[in-house]
């Protein structure tokens, strides 16, 4: 297996302030996650939900789950070489751990960092 030549130039950072229950686009085509930091405010457990498709909702089955810690613990992914989403990749946070919830965290309780090569 061959790795992507990788350089600063090619990988994008993002970020969402107020991720919730509407899925957020990483990107809408091919795409290898390289990074990803997340932080939740609230007291309680909110779960991120990782798909290999764009806009995805609550009907679809997420490729990655993540747990993430409350009280503004970070939890952070350095993907190396990255995770690879032929298709598109989106997430979604919520505060149920079932793969359907739909309920949103708070306004600005969820605040999610990337960094992606798209088209990869």
């Amino acid at each position: 297996m061959s790795l992507p030549i990788i350089n600063q130039n090619q990988v994008t950072p993002d970020s969402s302030l107020s991720a919730g229950n509407t899925a957020i686009n990483i990107n809408k085509g091919r795409t290898v996650l390289m990074f990803l930091n997340v932080v939740n405010l609230n007291a309680a457990v909110r779960y991120l939900k990782v798909y290999d498709k764009a806009d995805a909702s609550a009907a679809d089955t997420p490729k990655l789950r993540f747990a993430l810690p409350p009280n503004g613990t970070p939890f952070t992914l350095e993907l190396g070489a990255g995770i690879k989403f032929p298709t598109a990749c989106s997430f979604r946070v919520v505060t149920e751990q079932a793969d359907g919830g739909t309920t949103s965290p708070g306004a600005n309780e969820t605040v999610v960092n990337w960094a992606s090569l798209n088209g990869a």
